[in-house]
């Protein structure tokens, strides 16, 4: 009996991909450090702003702990590191702040949505760079001078699927997009990667303000998946909004 047991377990461990327990393994992580990050957070925001400046300190040890992993990923590590900002703005520490809040916008291949959130911050504390860049985001006119429609999957034709996909990006300041990040996908997985690809060879107008280039942060723009002409697109859209 114990022989077949150790067989069987065996015959798991050889089925599932090192891959596989790689993702499980990563997801239990994932959740761990936003949960201790959550924790050191509601110890930050409990302080009242008259606090000794020690137990601000406690706060931040809290959160350096967190950073001290070797195993978080980038994103995991802006995020926290983000949450470290903002304990240094609340320690009245602005220029430490800002030096994390420049090295988060410097950061490749995070999430668009998450370089508006930081430039706030930014200017919040005053930094004029960032309440510049905000002000030309309003100013913006997001037409593109070149829209790329996607190319329906085979597999979806085939089966009849229908869909869409919001994503977000960055503009540079030469007109192409960079950081595509799928928002949301109605249904998921099945057209993110097409929707990526166009959203991808996207061009704009270069964005400037007063004449001088900027970056435009958290630019959203919808694909929509339909085959057949009774379905209007704006109708499909509605899943992905």
């Amino acid at each position: 009996m114990n022989r077949m047991i150790i067989l069987l377990v065996l015959f798991i461990l050889t089925a599932c991909s090192a891959d596989g327990f790689g993702k499980a393994k990563h997801s239990v992580m994932r959740n761990a450090v936003y949960e201790a990050a959550t924790g050191c957070e509601q110890k930050m925001v409990a302080l009242p702003s008259t606090a000794d400046p020690v137990e601000f300190d406690i706060a931040l040890l809290c959160i350096d702990r967190i950073l001290s992993r070797g195993d978080l990923r980038v994103y995991e590590q802006a995020v926290v590191q983000e949450l470290r900002a903002s304990a240094l703005v609340r320690a009245g520490k602005n220029r430490q702040a800002q030096r994390i809040f420049a090295q988060l916008m410097k950061t490749k291949g995070l999430p668009s949505g998450f370089y508006p959130r930081v430039l706030r911050a930014q200017a919040a504390v005053g930094n004029a760079e960032a309440q510049r860049v905000l002000m030309a985001n309003e100013e913006w006119s997001n037409s593109p001078l070149k829209y790329v429609a996607p190319r329906y999957p085979k597999a979806a034709v085939d089966e009849g699927i229908e869909g869409c996909v919001m994503v977000e990006f960055t503009v540079e300041e030469t007109g192409r997009t960079s950081n595509v990040d799928v928002v949301r996908a109605e249904p998921p997985h099945v057209f993110d990667q097409e929707a990526i690809s166009a959203a991808q060879r996207i061009r704009y107008e270069p964005p400037t303000y007063k004449g001088e280039p900027v970056k435009q942060f958290g630019v959203a723009h919808l694909f929509t998946f339909h085959m057949t002409e009774d379905i209007k697109p704006q109708d499909m859209s509605r899943r992905c909004i």
